[in-house]
């Protein structure tokens, strides 16, 4: 909870305050322990959103395992556009520097 305040706060607005201040609010429906999860959950998506962590909050996500989850997505290389395969990178397509 600590990180995503600081991040909220670094506008050093009366708004920022307010969406600080929503937040901690958040403990008080769902309890510490939850927010501090859900905390954590959206700083690993980067999304320091009052609206998100209350969602995280309400699905659940929060008790969700975070620790084996990837954000990057895997392709399908028989169909993705623009690959090509390993064969193709030969040495002769290496610039050979002196």
């Amino acid at each position: 909870t600590e990180n995503m305040t600081t991040i909220v706060l670094a506008d050093d607005s009366r708004l920022s305050l307010r969406k600080a201040q929503a937040i901690l609010r958040l403990a008080d429906t769902y309890g510490n322990d939850r927010l501090e999860e859900a905390c954590l959950r959206a700083l690993l998506f980067d999304n320091y959103s009052h609206k998100s962590l209350k969602k995280i909050l309400e699905e659940g996500l929060d008790k969700k395992n975070t620790s084996t989850f990837s954000t990057r997505r895997e392709m399908d290389t028989d169909t993705a556009a623009y690959l090509r395969p390993a064969s193709d990178y030969t040495s002769a397509m290496e610039a050979h520097y002196v």
